[in-house]
């Protein structure tokens, strides 16, 4: 499998960063997915963080960016941040692979 190096130095499969990239890109496509992104980088920022609401937590789940226990996956963890900058309402998406 080949793999690439991300933003925040760790490599991981080069398939799982464009699926999860692509996935976190369409959360973008509704106010649903918008606030869902916030609670997870916040959680992968923070694993202790609480999650607003189990909407958002489900919401996350059925994406398979959390686990059913409410952790994140450190290849999860690892893309999200990489590809996360700003904080609050100034959260973007940028491409998690390193230049």
């Amino acid at each position: 499998m080949e793999t690439v190096e991300l933003k925040n130095g760790s490599t991981e499969m080069r398939m799982l960063v464009a699926g999860t990239y692509m996935t976190l890109k369409a959360m973008f496509d509704d106010i649903q997915g918008v606030t869902a992104f916030y609670e997870l980088v916040q959680t992968c920022i923070n694993p202790k963080h609480e999650i607003f609401s189990d909407v958002q937590k489900q919401y996350l789940i059925d994406k398979a960016l959390m686990k059913s226990d409410g952790q994140v996956h450190g290849s999860i963890k690892n893309i999200v941040l990489s590809a996360t900058v700003g904080e609050g309402v100034d959260l973007s998406l940028v491409s998690p692979i390193a230049s």
